[in-house]
């Protein structure tokens, strides 16, 4: 199975769909940063895949009017993925987990383009995973701080505890792999723990930027 993963769309849905005819997955899965405003409804509209168009919240999405939806389907076959949603997806288990904070709040209007209460992850969202649940694969919108970046120094200029609530996931669940956006740059690393197992990350860039998705065969 092809599966295309995409970093910050930003609303961007007609490159979006360049990509998708570019790479003809079978599944999209967009990490956050979607672009999910009632003013882009038109837009999205346009979103013509054959195949499934999963996404996840990042920090700039219209929260207000995303909790209004009637389904996770938003438009046919794409499906928003609630926090703490988790899909088996070709015999391997998705952890989807948005938020995120956003640096630009002083330049946003709150209630707007910018929702404070909502944007954030929080450790009480992590009830919302199924019990028991062994997970193969993280898709979330930010990282946990144990995965560097920036560097300490960069970092520490913009805390974030969204990144230690996925701290918690990432010791809990030890996933083979990870992936996520939010930093406009592209990345790659892997984390190792005391027994040898290890998990492999990738931060994706935002769109249309190189780097900006990855295609992953399971």
């Amino acid at each position: 199975m092809k599966i295309l993963m995409v970093g910050d769309v930003h609303g961007r849905f007609k490159m979006l769909n360049e990509i998708i005819d570019l790479t003809k997955p079978d599944l999209t899965i967009c990490l956050g940063e979607f672009g999910y405003f009632p003013d882009m409804m038109p837009a999205i509209w346009m979103l013509h895949s054959k195949n499934p168009i999963y996404w996840i919240d990042g920090n700039h999405e219209d929260f207000s009017f995303l909790k209004e939806r009637k389904s996770d389907e938003i438009v046919p076959n794409v499906f928003y993925k609630p926090r703490g949603s988790v899909e088996n997806i070709a015999g391997k288990n998705f952890l989807f987990l948005g938020g995120g904070f956003s640096i630009d709040w002083k330049y946003r209007t709150a209630g707007y383009n910018y929702f404070p209460d909502d944007e954030l992850l929080k450790i009480s969202e992590l009830k919302n995973i199924p019990k028991g649940s062994h997970i193969d694969v993280v898709c979330s919108h930010t990282a946990p701080n144990k995965f560097s970046i920036l560097g300490s120094v960069q970092e520490s200029m913009y805390p974030d505890t969204s990144r230690d609530v996925l701290n918690v996931v990432l010791q809990r669940y030890r996933p083979k792999e990870w992936f996520f956006a939010h930093w406009h740059v592209f990345k790659e690393g892997c984390h190792t723990y005391k027994n040898d197992k290890f998990t492999s990350w990738t931060c994706l860039n935002m769109v249309p930027n190189k780097n900006c998705y990855k295609v992953i065969e399971i």
